[in-house]
């Protein structure tokens, strides 16, 4: 998993226990690996919000928790392995083919782990701005409020100006399914007035802090765009080929660096999920 290839490579930087682990939103992808770190770090302290906790128990709470599990092993991923499977079969580009069976290898190593994951919870909550001292280390913990989810934690680190930021920011398209798009572009704002320099996202290399108002820029837009849309009576149909096209220009070669997560590839679905959650406040 890999989780526990970065834990390997985390030992053979430090032979120190891990103490501490932030998880930062409660999707699948982000707290899964907990179980990798509380087997090699007996007594390890798992921190997330209150209700990042709570979602992993939920039945309701969308992509991730402990309930999602049993479905990615009874149906998501078996349909996934076939699907890649399929793929790789029909594959004539050499480097696609490649890449598709990377895929699919990695698909199956995840589908076998997942038959033996054992959840490891949180083990402490936090509700607003908590500070941990670790090895003469400040680490800051921020809530600012719902944005990727409705528990996301940002991870601060004062003295050497990072700040690692779930999902809340990913150097790619954002997933808004179970997220609050005008939250969102507040949350970022107030991440914003923190003295950092550099962003370690969810997903991505590390981006420099002008990042975070492109990425702001594009979720912004878009609402604005979805509004007036809707404002002048357009399907949803028509809102997604004329927004995609309009926002191109400035957002598309930015947010279609990694073969996941281009531009084309989302933009029609959070066109959907702002129509829905802004609009309709459904």
């Amino acid at each position: 998993s890999a989780a526990r290839a970065l834990y390997k490579e985390i030992q053979g930087i430090t032979n120190k226990p891990v103490r501490k682990l932030v998880n930062t939103h409660f999707h699948f992808d982000h707290w899964q690996g907990n179980q990798i770190y509380a087997e090699g770090n007996p007594g390890l302290e798992v921190v997330a919000t209150q209700r990042t906790r709570e979602n992993l128990t939920r039945p309701d709470a969308g992509l991730g928790g402990i309930p999602f599990v049993d479905k990615q092993v009874t149906t998501l991923l078996p349909a996934e392995i076939q699907k890649l499977k399929d793929d790789v079969m029909r594959a004539s580009n050499p480097e696609m083919k490649a890449r598709l069976e990377s895929n699919l290898q990695q698909a199956e190593a995840y589908f076998q782990e997942l038959k033996s994951f054992k959840p490891t919870l949180p083990t402490r909550t936090v509700s607003s701005t908590t500070t941990l001292q670790e090895g003469g280390r400040e680490i800051q913990l921020h809530v600012f409020g719902r944005g990727h989810t409705d528990g996301d934690l940002f991870i601060y680190l004062p003295k050497e100006k990072i700040v690692a930021t779930g999902d809340a920011l990913i150097d790619w398209m954002p997933f808004m399914n179970d997220g609050y798009p005008e939250d969102w572009v507040q949350t970022l704002s107030a991440l914003e007035n923190l003295d950092f320099a550099q962003i370690i996202p969810g997903h991505g290399t590390v981006l420099p802090k002008s990042n975070l108002a492109f990425f702001r820029g594009y979720m912004a837009d878009l609402i604005a765009a979805v509004r007036k849309a809707a404002g002048e009576g357009a399907s949803l149909q028509e809102m997604q080929k004329k927004i995609s096209d309009d926002l191109a220009p400035k957002y598309e070669k930015g947010m279609s660096k990694y073969p996941i997560g281009q531009y084309r590839d989302r933009v029609g679905v959070n066109v959907e999920m702002v129509l829905k959650k802004v609009v309709k406040k459904a």
